[in-house]
């Protein structure tokens, strides 16, 4: 994986190790942090993905969705490439005017046979699970207006995504 340890992502790299149970530790500079997979919550063309929670460490309980994806086709890891290069984007510091736009990155890791990306989790779910009738139309304005505005910082950003998934929440202004 060293074309993932560029110097835009080594400073996204969760160092991590595991103990015998499976349980999944990560070192980070607030303290170390166990994490364990409870269920999947989606799975696509390319892999996976779990909602872990943290069993110890300085945020107990924590959630986080984490795209489990096989080192083995090739096809997945230039797509994990280009999905890595647009989450770091998104989720920089400097990044504030993105954050209500996008999932938030909170690092990556590997092992042997897999790839894993660390993301905020969404409780909601996807859009897409919400839709069993029309949308009233102030819910579908406030959809398209996020979406539009979303796409506008990725292509200032020159980054194009295929999957596009807005998020449901409470009415926003616009």
């Amino acid at each position: 994986m060293d074309s993932f340890n560029s110097s835009l992502l080594r400073g996204w790299k969760l160092e991590t190790t595991y103990d015998n149970t499976g349980k999944r530790y990560h070192q980070r500079t607030s303290g170390d942090e166990c994490w364990r997979s409870e269920k999947e919550i989606g799975h696509g063309s390319f892999g996976d993905v779990w909602q872990e929670r943290c069993v110890s460490g300085p945020a107990p309980n924590t959630t986080r969705a984490v795209k489990h994806l096989h080192k083995r086709q090739s096809k997945s890891f230039e797509m994990s490439r280009r999905e890595l290069d647009a989450l770091v984007t998104f989720s920089d510091s400097q990044a504030t005017e993105y954050r209500q736009h996008f999932v938030q990155f909170l690092g990556w890791f590997d092992d042997v046979n897999y790839f894993y990306i660390a993301m905020e989790l969404i409780e909601y779910g996807d859009l897409q699970q919400f839709i069993t009738a029309p949308l009233p139309e102030p819910e579908a304005v406030s959809i398209v207006a996020q979406v539009a505005q979303a796409l506008q910082y990725m292509h200032r950003a020159s980054f194009v995504h295929r999957d596009i998934k807005p998020l449901v929440c409470p009415m926003a202004e616009y």
